[in-house]
């Protein structure tokens, strides 16, 4: 029961933890202002991983696409 819980409360929070440092590095890259293209990348990357990636994992947890059975 545990080892459920505790994966849908790790595997978000990694994700967020992903995205943040994706945005800093993004941030990092405008203040250099050398490649305006990475920039867009890495923010873009950061906020889906910020936004959309933890909310469609607990969604799908909830309707029962992803299998985590509480053992």
């Amino acid at each position: 029961m545990v080892a459920g819980f505790m994966l849908l409360i790790i595997v978000p929070l990694m994700l967020v933890m992903l995205g943040l440092y994706y945005i800093t590095l993004a941030i990092w890259e405008l203040r250099a202002g050398i490649d305006r293209t990475r920039y867009v990348k890495l923010m873009f990357g950061g906020l889906v991983l910020v936004v959309i990636a933890p909310l469609l994992f607990i969604i799908y947890w909830y309707i029962g696409i992803l299998n985590l059975k509480f053992i």
